[in-house]
């Protein structure tokens, strides 16, 4: 990684010295393919602290105590996940760039399970969509070793989170389709 890049929190940018390099969501949101309620600001706040909660748990230092409740049943089914499936951390939130393709994401999880099989994990608190393949595909491709990869979908009720693993060889070439007319037509 570039002692260059960097990840700008305040409006979600990622920069390559003085260069804005695109993002994952960013790439798929432009053709159109993640509705409007998906980008509604409290569910992106709430998101945010999910996400930030889950961090913490995937690496076994989450504070029970300082959960907030209107998030809890989603982290208690992540915990139930993770004691069902043995999925151990190995890296969270990991915002990573391409060199030569010119963009940027950041990865929620990347980890193992018993059987040392490798995933890319993306957490998701709301309903499975088409696009949350492109956008694992596009982490795999940032992360430049190959591991299995898939959408976690954390329950609101608590119960078990539901794992779909994305095995389509044709969604990375998607979304590198994607990124180029993204950036002939932005001009990035």
């Amino acid at each position: 990684m570039s002692a260059d890049f960097f990840f700008r929190p305040e409006d979600h940018s990622y920069w390559l010295g003085e260069r804005r390099l695109p993002g994952v969501t960013e790439i798929i949101d432009y053709f159109g393919f993640i509705p409007e309620f998906s980008k509604d600001e409290e569910r992106a706040e709430e998101g945010q602290v999910i996400h930030e909660a889950a961090k913490y748990l995937f690496q076994k230092r989450l504070d029970w105590k300082s959960v907030d409740s209107a998030v809890l049943g989603y982290l208690v089914s992540l915990d139930l996940w993770l004691k069902a499936t043995g999925f151990l951390a190995e890296e969270c939130e990991q915002a990573l760039y391409h060199l030569v393709l010119l963009f940027a994401g950041t990865v929620d999880c990347k980890g193992r399970l018993p059987n040392n099989s490798r995933w890319i994990i993306d957490i998701k608190s709301g309903a499975a969509a088409r696009w949350h393949k492109w956008q694992t595909a596009g982490y795999r491709i940032l992360s430049r070793e190959y591991r299995r990869r898939g959408a976690l979908y954390l329950q609101k009720d608590g119960s078990m989170a539901r794992f779909k693993e994305h095995d389509e060889e044709t969604d990375a070439a998607e979304f590198i389709s994607m990124r180029n007319v993204f950036r002939i037509k932005e001009g990035y």
